[in-house]
């Protein structure tokens, strides 16, 4: 019989600090009281352990509020440190941008992205280099994150296959090297249900989770019992591959594909913009003031979205159905149409159990955030 493995003091003390850094970072500033309440931990025992994560940067003072008569100090992850450099892949763009501790995501660039992955490792390095020599705040702790959309072995940072790019067996970690960052890559379905994990505490109550990747192609991600489902080869839930009739080579993304709803609305009236979060934008606005123009447009994606949402309802039983993407409120534009739809061919039992919310990104890829996410998880994981 094992015995359990004793912990001395010093990995004890790591990891009541991993611990408290996780809290202030998933619940926002806190007081040394709150920390010692919500940990039972005596008030010197936080008084030593704030000082330390003070002393090395992980959090810093945010102001103070009054207790009683007393006014007390907030501590809150620290603003300028750098916890991700973001390279969010996308078939037509990739978007740079930057993580930090205290969960904010910022997009720095937006560049093409290129068929041909030399081109693409040269175009990105350039950007990347620019960007790195600019910022204040990294280290050594800092995590360079690529979010991809097609099959990654996370463990190892390879890109398996983008089947839209024909990128296959690219080793993100080897080709990036000499900018002297850690290297993470990780599919971006996945990473921006992570983020919802993470910062959510909706997702949190529920024991079946299910995001809707809607981008060139679509994706899917699924998180039971907290645990990320990815499969014994990193390719489940890439649910866009679903072939939709035997005698065609049609698949599901090519039927939701958000990028080629925007090509079908740009074929009968203008969008402004340039970038495809842009473009989607402005059909957002033309849906608001001129829903007439194109009502046929929004009306047949509506359909083919409840449709992949009630197989999902039926096979997954989902307590909550997150739409995501590489633009923001999908669900907002289309839900009224979408639930007619679903409370007509789902019964109200399989219905009432689930919530259909967007994902919390509004002014980017869902998916950046969830690269911070997994950046900050894998620095706290090594104090």
């Amino acid at each position: 019989m094992n015995r359990p493995r004793k912990i001395d003091s010093k990995e004890m003390r790591r990891i009541n600090m991993r611990n408290i850094l996780k809290y202030i970072v998933e619940s926002g500033p806190k007081t040394r009281r709150d920390i010692a309440r919500h940990f039972k931990f005596s008030d010197s025992v936080v008084w030593n352990l704030v000082r330390e994560l003070e002393s090395n940067g992980f959090i810093e003072e945010k102001g103070k509020i009054r207790r009683g008569k007393r006014r007390a100090v907030l501590y809150g992850a620290s603003s300028n440190f750098v916890s991700s450099i973001i390279v969010n892949v996308g078939i037509f763009e990739t978007h740079i941008g930057v993580g930090y501790l205290d969960k904010r995501c910022v997009v720095k660039h937006v560049i093409r992205t290129s068929r041909d992955y030399e081109e693409f490792v040269g175009n990105v390095k350039e950007t990347l280099n620019d960007l790195i020599e600019s910022l204040e705040g990294i280290s050594k702790k800092t995590r360079l994150v690529f979010s991809v959309p097609g099959v990654v072995d996370h463990s190892n940072a390879v890109l398996a296959k983008v089947f839209n790019l024909g990128w296959e067996n690219v080793n993100f970690r080897k080709d990036f090297r000499d900018l002297g960052l850690r290297v993470i890559a990780e599919n971006d379905a996945d990473l921006s249900l992570e983020a919802e994990f993470f910062y959510s505490k909706d997702v949190k109550r529920k024991r079946v989770s299910f995001l809707i990747y809607f981008g060139r192609g679509l994706g899917g991600a699924l998180i039971v019992d907290g645990n990320l489902i990815k499969g014994e080869k990193f390719s489940a839930l890439e649910i866009g591959h679903t072939q939709i009739y035997p005698s065609s080579d049609l698949e599901l993304e090519d039927e939701l594909s958000i990028t080629r709803l925007i090509e079908r609305v740009e074929e009968i009236t203008e969008l402004e913009g340039k970038t495809v979060f842009e473009k989607f934008e402005s059909v957002k606005r033309i849906w608001k003031t001129k829903p007439d123009a194109i009502m046929d447009i929004i009306d047949n994606f509506s359909l083919k979205v409840a449709l992949l949402i009630k197989n999902i309802l039926y096979v997954f039983n989902p307590g909550m159905i997150i739409i995501g993407g590489i633009v923001s409120n999908i669900w907002s534009l289309l839900k009224d149409r979408v639930m007619e739809i679903l409370k007509s061919s789902v019964p109200n039992f399989l219905m009432s159990s689930t919530e259909i919310r967007d994902a919390s990104t509004t002014d980017m890829p869902s998916s950046m955030p969830g690269c911070n996410v997994v950046a900050i998880k894998e620095i706290i994981s090594e104090i």
